[in-house]
């Protein structure tokens, strides 16, 4: 989106105030980014309103079901770049070349996270490790029960439910990890952040998930003789011009 964005619209302020839009976890600070947007360039702001529909691209539009605040296509251009050689093999040993990497991929991350002594993973671990950090800034209130009302020396302030798992700025539900705001309310009690994380980030979660893995086939000389019939291979036609790789 932003490439697209940024042909029309360049410089560091105005990718500083898309990003912002994109990043803003609810629809008030999604309007407050928008008109900041629009205040600073109009003509920007009518290319985001023209933009497909913000659920799939601004986290405050995002479902809390699927607890995923992705917003960048990271994971598809690693398995692009590993299967770089292969693509411009034929199907059947390109399928057989993804499918190796994909095999030795899930035994190696099965293997390191066998290893890995806490219940949940590093990247995890580290997140919620710099939340608590930063949560020495915001100073909870609570009201007796379940609830905490959070603020920040620059007069932030968001409201905690703690028994729900939730709070106005949303982080905790679209992601299943606490924020800094809802980490700071959690130290008031005797629970452990690292253990007011959804279900589905633990690492018991994760090794049944990779216990799923692909089966070792023979080679091609021993697979079985298909009875439907051979297809002709398609005729090739070459194109004007020299041919052109992308590669980057």
């Amino acid at each position: 989106m932003y490439r697209n964005f940024k042909k029309k619209h360049p410089g560091k302020a105005l990718k500083g105030m898309l990003w912002s839009t994109i990043r803003s976890s609810t629809i008030e600070m999604y309007k407050k980014a928008a008109k900041d947007l629009k205040e600073y360039d109009s003509e920007a702001y009518k290319w985001i309103e023209k933009a497909p529909r913000p659920m799939h691209w601004c986290k405050a539009y995002f479902s809390p079901h699927t607890k995923c605040v992705m917003i960048v296509n990271n994971l598809c251009e690693p398995f692009n770049s590993h299967i770089l050689e292969a693509r411009d093999e034929p199907i059947i040993s390109l399928l057989q070349k993804a499918r190796e990497l994909m095999m030795e991929r899930i035994q190696k991350r099965k293997a390191a996270m066998t290893r890995y002594p806490h219940s949940t993973g590093p990247l995890i671990r580290k997140i919620i490790e710099d939340r608590i950090e930063e949560s020495f800034q915001w100073f909870p209130q609570f009201n007796g029960i379940d609830g905490y009302q959070v603020k920040c020396p620059t007069n932030s302030q968001f409201a905690v439910n703690l028994k729900k798992k939730s709070y106005t700025c949303r982080i905790w539900e679209l992601s299943g990890l606490p924020c800094t705001h809802a980490i700071a309310a959690i130290k008031q009690t005797e629970n452990d952040p690292h253990e007011m994380i959804a279900e589905f980030h633990y690492k018991r979660l994760f090794l049944q998930v990779y216990n799923n893995v692909l089966k070792p086939i023979s080679s091609q000389l021993l697979w079985p003789e298909s009875s439907t019939l051979q297809l002709d291979l398609p005729m090739s036609t070459v194109q004007p011009g020299r041919p052109k790789k992308a590669r980057k």
